[in-house]
């Protein structure tokens, strides 16, 4: 169950399409991913390897993929207080 051996796990269309691949930290692509990879290529599609959320950060910027953390989407603000209750005895 899931997708095609090979296929990327997040693909973007964006500005560009690009897909996102994670890997463990020191882990290369399989077989069947460098093949994918291959074809996503013919159609102008780049796919890129990540091992840590800093390097999908870095992908994500260079397409300009807005995030909650930057300014384009500031996290939203604290809810308000509970209303303070009137204590008459």
């Amino acid at each position: 169950m899931g997708t095609k051996a090979g296929m990327p796990d997040f693909l973007f269309i964006w500005h560009a399409p690009f897909g996102i691949e994670l890997k463990a930290p020191g882990g290369s692509p399989s077989k069947a991913q460098k093949e994918t990879k291959e074809v996503w290529r013919r159609f102008r599609v780049q796919i890129h390897y990540a091992s840590s959320i800093e390097e999908v950060r870095e992908i994500l910027d260079r397409y300009t993929i807005p995030r909650r953390d930057t300014a384009l989407f500031p996290p939203p603000p604290p809810p308000p207080p509970p209303p303070a209750s009137s204590s008459q005895s």
